[in-house]
């Protein structure tokens, strides 16, 4: 719908739009402990629910989002379009649409790896980088806005 809107009303500012009302969001929900990744198994039918909420909403738009910017515009809307029609009457898992959107892709990047560290994780990285004499060194951690919280993953 903001691609539409943005097309039809560029006055709007859609890109401005989007930061506040989705990524923004998106990111202060995911710097907390009680995240969850987008992809999510569910082995029963009453954690659906459970599992669609504002940050598989917000998260998922933008991940979606860096997607088109990192294939661009008219290889991810064709890739999307193959994957609209190949799974018209059929159900699809998310391996499919990666698959679809990789046929299309000019970048050298396996698309499903590297979309499963956003969407098969939660959280998001903040990368640190120091410098001793010649040496850089950059190390990356799960960002939380409660930089006392700790998570052990295991």
């Amino acid at each position: 719908a903001a691609k539409a809107s943005a097309h039809n009303h560029p006055d709007w500012d859609m890109d401005t739009v989007f930061l506040i009302e989705d990524l923004i969001d998106a990111l202060a929900l995911d710097s907390t402990l009680s995240s969850h990744p987008i992809v999510k198994h569910v082995s029963h039918p009453d954690q659906i629910t459970e599992i669609f909420d504002r940050i598989s909403y917000a998260k998922g738009a933008s991940v979606i989002r860096m997607l088109e910017g990192f294939m661009g515009e008219e290889n991810f809307r064709e890739g999307v379009k193959a994957y609209l029609i190949n799974f018209q009457f059929r159900n699809a898992e998310t391996n499919d649409l990666w698959s679809c959107l990789q046929r299309y892709s000019t970048v050298d990047k396996n698309i499903p790896h590297v979309m499963d560290t956003w969407t098969r994780q939660m959280g998001y990285p903040v990368l640190t980088v120091t410098q001793a004499g010649d040496t850089i060194t950059l190390t990356q951690q799960r960002f939380t806005a409660d930089q006392n919280a700790s998570y052990d993953p295991n």
